[in-house]
């Protein structure tokens, strides 16, 4: 889950690195840079959080993994999956950052989920 964490979050960074839309929902105008990930207004923070949850899957850290894996991959996977969403799906003109945004998401969702229910299930203790 560890890996698939950090797959899904470096293909995020990229993602908000590379053209959306032909219109980003919160930018200023229709030119080049602001048809990309951090043409919005809010992305910047989101791509901040993106470098350090990337940082805390590359390095060796304190943070249990049901924090760092788990309920960060839940959380930014979902929260990122709802964010492209009216890209990918809506009239915008999905760009390859939006698409590959999604599909990081996505992964941080299945590796978040994956990393809770692996650690749930390696606590319990047989009773036979």
């Amino acid at each position: 889950a560890d890996a698939v964490m950090l797959v899904g979050a470096f293909g995020l960074v990229l993602a908000f690195l590379a053209p959306w839309a032909r219109v980003v929902i919160g930018s200023r105008g229709t030119g080049y840079m602001d048809t990309w990930g951090l043409a919005g207004s809010g992305h910047i923070a989101l791509f901040l959080l993106t470098l350090a949850v990337l940082g805390l899957a590359v390095f060796q850290n304190p943070i249990g993994r049901w924090l760092r894996t788990g309920v960060l991959g839940i959380a930014l996977g979902s929260f990122v999956l709802g964010l492209a969403w009216p890209y990918v799906v809506g009239p915008l003109g999905a760009g390859p950052g939006a698409l590959l945004a999604w599909v990081s998401g996505l992964v941080m969702f299945i590796a978040g989920a994956i990393s809770l229910l692996v650690l749930r299930h390696a606590a319990l203790s047989s009773d036979v």
